[in-house]
């Protein structure tokens, strides 16, 4: 009997197996869709069931059903301190405000996203206990530097649409989005994330990687162009892939004076938009990153709108004491802090736009000022407690940890100058991979598994 009952088991354990890896690879195509196609891809489906509330609410019910890991450490902590805040600004505001509770969910998908980080946690925990964490780390890289291959090209061809225009495409029904919908800066988050397999492709010496190098590079001085956050971004991407160190400095200064001198001479002045990819083009777009009122209309007036809405965001927190509740998830920040105008259409263009281009404002002025700070410190403690350090190194200092760093912190510093991490294709992988970096940094009882 009991001889019968061990290979029963066996296939049990195998198929419970696989069916986490099923979870995850259908948490990491979503992921890989949203940094290639961004919101286009983001609104596929019927509202409002779109493709990430529908993974999300699958992966979760396994993920309750077989057993939930509870996350520890700070940064999860944080997180779940963000989420009780949030979830009370909901149950406020549906007793006492009555909003539409449409545009309520809306707002507070910023919350149930979070909900993402658990699932990835839980799922890489399950997965690790099957095999290791080294294990599942070597698979992870596979499948990404696989994806780089393609996610490099998909990327260059998005960031030419900004100097060719947008390529023709259907609107998915419902939302009116179309299906193909390119932005600078969510273009330069994954251009971010795959840098270090670039880098790593690059010093393997292969022409196929040298070609996804150059397309990098292209694709990244297209979106520089057309966007200062873009520049943020890949500062970020260059910081966390090669390091700070004066001599890797020296090396990125030399390479980009000599990229500019090559500007320089060849007199390229290709139109992106509004701006231009060209020596005096690229160096107006990393001065206005400092200072946006000596480079002229075209940076300053944008850089004037946002600091008289963020300033007026502000100004009312402090007023009306909104510390641990602010005006709600349903509310739209620009009707109400900024001038409508007098026309019909620039009133239908402030009703659109709704968000400050700056997710501390968003939080603050929905949630509340405490809310806003820790949403901030999610992300900033997951990057700061997942880098490598002396005593704990061997797996904190693989690309894949280098990549998941970089999406966590370029998320947020796109999202403090765009409306990135409120929109689901920027929430999603935000939240992902602070679930990542939180099971990378979990502790471990083995000493030579520790990351």
């Amino acid at each position: 009997m009991a001889v019968t009952s061990v290979p029963s088991v066996s296939h049990l354990h195998r198929c419970s197996g696989e069916l986490w890896v099923r979870a995850w690879s259908a948490v990491a195509v979503l992921f890989v869709l949203l940094l290639a196609f961004g919101k286009g891809f983001a609104y596929c489906g019927v509202p409002p069931l779109f493709v990430g509330e529908v993974v999300l609410a699958g992966t979760l019910l396994l993920v309750v059903r077989r057993g939930m890991s509870v996350p520890q450490g700070l940064a999860p902590l944080v997180a779940l301190i963000f989420v009780v805040f949030g979830t009370v600004q909901l149950i406020l505001d549906l007793f006492l405000e009555h909003p539409s509770l449409v545009e309520e969910v809306r707002g507070f998908a910023l919350v149930y996203y979070s909900l993402y980080a658990m699932t990835v946690y839980a799922i890489l925990c399950r997965m690790e206990a099957r095999t290791s964490a080294a294990e599942v780390v070597d698979r992870l890289e596979r499948a990404l530097r696989r994806s780089t291959r393609w996610l490099v090209p998909v990327f260059f061809v998005l960031s030419a649409q900004l100097v060719t225009g947008r390529l023709p495409s259907p609107a998915w029904p419902g939302s009116g989005v179309r299906m193909l919908f390119t932005k600078a800066t969510d273009v330069s988050v994954g251009l971010a994330f795959v840098l270090p397999f670039v880098a790593e492709g690059w010093r393997a010496r292969r022409v196929g990687s040298r070609l996804t190098a150059v397309l990098w590079v292209a694709a990244s001085l297209l979106v520089i162009a057309r966007s200062r956050a873009a520049v943020l971004a890949l500062c970020i991407g260059l910081a966390f892939t090669f390091g700070v160190r004066a001599v890797q400095i020296a090396r990125a200064a030399a390479a980009t004076a000599l990229g500019y001198a090559i500007l320089w001479v060849s007199g390229l002045h290709l139109k992106v938009g509004h701006r231009e990819l060209s020596a005096a083009g690229l160096r107006d777009s990393v001065v206005a990153v400092f200072r946006p009122s000596s480079v002229g209309s075209n940076y300053a007036g944008t850089s004037d709108w946002r600091s008289n809405w963020w300033s007026n965001i502000w100004s009312d927190i402090h007023a009306q004491g909104m510390w641990a509740r602010g005006t709600g998830w349903s509310t739209n920040l620009a009707t109400r802090y900024l001038d409508p105008g007098n026309t019909a259409q620039q009133q239908q263009q402030f009703v659109a736009l709704r968000l400050p281009h700056n997710i501390f404002f968003s939080v603050a002025g929905r949630a509340g000022l405490v809310a806003g700070v820790l949403f901030v410190l999610i992300g900033a403690v997951a990057v700061v407690a997942s880098r490598p350090s002396r005593r704990v190194r061997a797996l904190r200092s693989r690309p894949l940890a280098d990549a998941f760093r970089v999406s966590v912190a370029a998320g947020l510093v796109v999202g403090l100058t765009d409306v990135y991490i409120e929109s689901p294709q920027g929430g999603i992988v935000f939240w992902c991979g602070c679930g990542v970096l939180w099971w990378l940094v979990r502790p471990r009882r083995q000493p030579s598994t520790e990351l």
